[in-house]
């Protein structure tokens, strides 16, 4: 039965990792993450070359993963 309330701990710690990104590297994992769009999607649609578009991705996501992980590590 904990697992819901597991779910809503991790999610909101999720977005607070995700505010801790910068304003670009949000936007491309707000498109892709929560819209599904694809990498050659968001770059059309933001402006940015594609490089940049997956850039932002890969070090916005492993910047919430190493959150993530440091705030696991405090918990236990």
């Amino acid at each position: 039965m904990s697992a819901p309330m597991e779910l809503t701990e991790d999610a909101q710690r999720a977005l607070e990792a995700m505010q801790s990104l910068t304003e670009d590297q949000q936007r491309v994992l707000r498109l892709s993450i929560m819209q599904g769009r694809s990498h050659s999607e968001i770059a059309e649609i933001t402006g940015m070359p594609l490089g940049t578009v997956k850039t932002h991705a890969r070090r916005g996501l492993m910047r919430i993963r190493a959150e993530l992980e440091g705030a696991e590590a405090s918990r236990s």
